[in-house]
């Protein structure tokens, strides 16, 4: 990050809380036109956003007002949702709940990797960002009201969020499977006793039935669902003896 600010002369600064008077003012100095913030781990407080004279925004990985929240992607996969996509919204109190002033879907195809969907929103929004920013300049913004409908808010992922169940069908398990993996996370199966840990899904195969819930061999672990197998790799769970 320092390199790139020195590239092109930008100031830049190391806050923990927006809300002190020396950030403020040290942003203050700045004279802004735009704020532009994206994954930003902190809350952008209005005595920061009114800073900027045409527009304060935020770029959110999700279409929404559907998976608002710091880790969208996660949900996408959790949610089995044909679609991702970016949209860049004006900065409001309520966390990711501003006017939108630029949306794309993006396509989520089966069992694409989490990383590959995260690198796609991260061109549409650098695209989207630009465009926005220039609108904002020139004063031809067009915001509008998020819709009522169809809205959600999902925290961080908890360890129950990473189970897969035994209802689920085999093509749902591998495809949350092969989207979380490359995020970071860890899903997890259980036989009712001892819980192991998916580290690298395989594939799966639909119509195939164990008469157990799960069954090691070499080259991999069969692990059963409503309606087929998950074939994947695994790690005992650190609990387990």
């Amino acid at each position: 990050m320092d390199a790139l600010a020195a590239q092109v002369a930008a100031p830049l600064f190391e806050v923990t809380d927006l809300r002190a008077i020396a950030a403020r003012d040290a942003l203050a100095e700045t004279e802004p036109d735009v704020i532009a913030v994206s994954c930003f781990p902190l809350w952008i407080p209005g005595q920061v956003r009114s800073l900027a004279t045409r527009a304060a925004v935020n770029l959110h990985p999700s279409l929404l007002p559907r998976h608002r929240g710091p880790d969208p992607l996660f949900w996408v996969y959790r949610s089995g949702d044909s679609h991702s996509g970016v949209t860049v919204h004006l900065l409001s109190d309520r966390l990711d709940a501003g006017d939108i002033v630029a949306q794309q879907a993006i396509p989520v195809e089966p069992g694409l990797p989490g990383d590959v969907l995260e690198a796609r929103c991260a061109e549409v929004g650098a695209d989207l960002l630009v465009q926005v920013v220039a609108q904002a300049v020139a004063g031809t913004l067009q915001p509008r009201p998020q819709p009522t409908t169809g809205a959600s808010y999902e925290g961080w992922p908890e360890d129950d969020d990473l189970k897969i169940a035994p209802d689920w069908t085999c093509a749902r398990a591998w495809h949350f499977a092969r989207g979380v993996l490359p995020l970071g996370y860890r899903p997890w199966v259980t036989d009712g006793h001892r819980t192991f840990i998916i580290t690298h899904v395989l594939g799966f195969r639909p119509g195939v039935h164990l008469g157990a819930a799960i069954q090691h061999r070499p080259g991999g672990t069969a692990i059963q669902v409503v309606d087929g197998v998950l074939d994947a790799e695994v790690a005992t769970g650190e609990n387990d003896p």
